[in-house]
């Protein structure tokens, strides 16, 4: 039960907005258990039912064994999924191995060379169904992690979680339980962006480091809503991020001059014009639901867009954009700036595993490892190589 906890608690976040004939019901999933309430919020609600880990749980297990917690489609292609997950997770791993560190490590997929991206994730995947060659994996990855531990060089890219991965591997070889449903499929079902995610988004600040306290400095200040929707246009510029809402790789926020855009999968859009943000700013943080007064403090004597216009660093790994720079004066300050650029790409890689990143490099845009040789197969677009420290 335990480990069925521990992993409920990484699987939901945030929240979920569900519609229904009996009106609209929100679900909020906090560190004591999922919280529940009829409306359109449930983080803060007095009148919210929680249901711990434990029990939810508990609960599912029950509708599994019962038959109505997934459908028979679901049920039967659950463990070749994870399989396929598992396999394209360990193509990717194998692939961004450093030049030394792929003649030495994991030789058991030594044959996967031969093989094309996606002929080889099926490969692996069929491959870790055989016991005998999981096994033999297994070992391989246990060797690997322990000498990365030591060197973190062997990875070139290191958005990577083999621990997670070895232990996925293991899973399946437990014993395994068979459920049966007399579900054909799943309800229809509608949802909605609830209240308590907008307001962790706003909550969140805009992409720049340190955006946080600048707005609750800025907002604990006399200034009128004029000057406040000033200030949050250049604080939040032009742009995006993704997995805004819930940590939900369906959901996007988008930010321009008419103000701040929320959207997630089977959802409507949320459209917030900056007087709306502004007056939600204010309430979260006279609810004490922003920033810290300790982390406005902090920034109330720093950089503000009001105050200065915002340097334009070389390398951001919040956004994951570089500037266009000048041509470095001699080999080792190119090297350096390299040295940056893959830092960044790495931050940003490792927040967004699912995502293929984007980076700016003078006036053109760069994709490193596993993202470049996925988007020259899709795009039809040659790859090249060079050396980056």
């Amino acid at each position: 039960m335990e480990d069925h906890v521990s992993f409920l608690r990484r699987l939901y976040h945030g929240g979920y907005g569900l519609n229904t004939d009996g009106g609209k019901f929100t679900a909020w999933y906090a560190e004591e258990g999922l919280r529940f309430a009829q409306g359109i919020s449930a983080e803060y609600r007095p009148d919210a039912r929680i249901l711990t880990w434990t029990e939810a749980a508990e609960r599912i297990e029950g509708m599994l064994t019962a038959g109505t917690f997934a459908s028979n489609v679901e049920l039967e292609e659950a463990l070749g999924t994870e399989r396929r997950q598992i396999g394209e997770a360990v193509w990717f791993l194998r692939q961004d191995l450093s030049e030394d560190a792929r003649d030495r490590y994991l030789p058991s997929l030594a044959d996967m060379e031969r093989y094309p991206a996606d002929a080889g994730r099926d490969r692996i995947a069929d491959r870790i169904a055989e016991p005998e060659f999981r096994s033999r994996f297994e070992e391989d990855l246990r060797v690997f992690i322990t000498d990365y531990a030591e060197n973190r060089d062997l990875l070139r890219f290191r958005y990577h979680h083999p621990d997670e991965l070895l232990a996925r591997v293991e899973e399946l070889d437990l014993p395994m339980r068979s459920f049966s449903s007399a579900l054909p499929e799943l309800p229809s079902v509608s949802a909605f962006i609830t209240e308590d995610e907008i307001d962790r988004t706003l909550g969140a600040g805009s992409s720049y480091e340190g955006a946080r306290g600048r707005i609750a400095a800025y907002f604990a200040e006399e200034h009128t809503s004029r000057e406040k929707i000033a200030f949050l246009k250049k604080e939040y510029g032009e742009g995006g991020r993704s997995h805004a809402l819930s940590l939900s790789s369906g959901s996007m926020e988008d930010y321009d001059s008419r103000g701040i855009r929320l959207r997630k999968q089977d959802c409507v859009d949320v459209e917030l014009s900056w007087t709306n943000v502004v007056k939600r700013i204010d309430r979260l943080i006279g609810q004490g639901r922003y920033a810290g007064p300790q982390e406005a403090e902090q920034n109330r004597n720093g950089r503000t867009p009001e105050a200065e216009e915002p340097a334009e660093p070389e390398n951001d790994a919040e956004t994951g954009v570089t500037t266009p720079v000048s041509e470095p004066q001699n080999a080792s300050e190119r090297e350096r700036r390299e040295e940056d650029w893959i830092t960044g790409y790495n931050s940003l890689k490792e927040r967004y595993p699912d995502e293929l990143v984007l980076f700016q490099v003078g006036d053109f845009y760069e994709l490193f490892g596993e993202d470049a040789r996925r988007a020259a197969e899709i795009l039809d677009l040659g790859l090249t190589m060079r050396e980056i420290p």
